[in-house]
Formats: C-alpha cells, sequence, structure tokens
C-alpha cells in the first residue's frame, strides 16, 4: 500500500503543478484507475477469460461503455476510500525519491503497455 499511495503521490504532484490544480486529485485518482483497469485486462488475457470482457460487436455502444464502467467502479472507489486528497497534500518525500519514482513510473507504464500490446498481438495471431 505504500508504493500505491507513493505512485498516487507521484501522479498528484505531476498534475497540481500543471494548469489543472482543482482536478489535480480526480486526475490521479482516474490514472490509477487506467493503470489498474489495464493490468486487469492483462490477467485475463493471460488466462485466455476474455468473455468478461465488453465486445463491440453488436453490441449498443452505451451498453459497452456501461460495462466498461461496471468494471472500473471497484477501482475508483477502492483508490477514493484508500487514498485521501489531504493525505496527497501533506505527504512529503525525498526530492531524490521522487525523481528516481518518476523514472520508474514512466519505465512501468512503457513495459506495461509494451506488455499489453504483446499479449494483444498473441491473442490475434
Amino acid at each position: 500500500m505504500k508504493i500505491l499511495k507513493f505512485v498516487a503521490f507521484l501522479f498528484y504532484k505531476r498534475f497540481y503543478n500543471s494548469r489543472s490544480q482543482d482536478i489535480a486529485y480526480t486526475r490521479t485518482i482516474c490514472a490509477l484507475v487506467v493503470f489498474s483497469y489495464l493490468h486487469l485486462i492483462q490477467i485475463l488475457l493471460i488466462l485466455n477469460e476474455t468473455f468478461w470482457l465488453p465486445k463491440r460487436n453488436g453490441d449498443n455502444n452505451v451498453l459497452v461503455l456501461f460495462k466498461d464502467a461496471m468494471l472500473c467502479a471497484p477501482f475508483f472507489l477502492f483508490f477514493i476510500v484508500f487514498i485521501g486528497k489531504k493525505e496527497l497534500q501533506t505527504v512529503k518525500y525525498d526530492q531524490h525519491k521522487i525523481k528516481k519514482g518518476y523514472f520508474f513510473l514512466v519505465l512501468y507504464g512503457i513495459l506495461s503497455f509494451t506488455l499489453f500490446a504483446i499479449l494483444i498481438y498473441m491473442r490475434k495471431a
């Protein structure tokens, strides 16, 4: 949980220093939800259990978006409950740790999306 809160801090700090300071917390939670949803899809692809995922072949787009929202809702609620806005605003970390954290976060994102692309490619082949 400490790592998750540190990653949330990194996202919050990045979003808070941009022009959209008023929605930095919401953007942080949404970024964490996107990564969590991506990992859920990766796990389902590895286990070949993709019937849980919403499909766009014939379903109404509103229905597909509703199914996506229902899959993301537990992640969203989890992050809102366990990662508070006040906690992100008050926590302090060493500048070296923050720089190192940003590097590993970017590396983690690149590797995660690469794995996702490989899994999709292997599934189609």
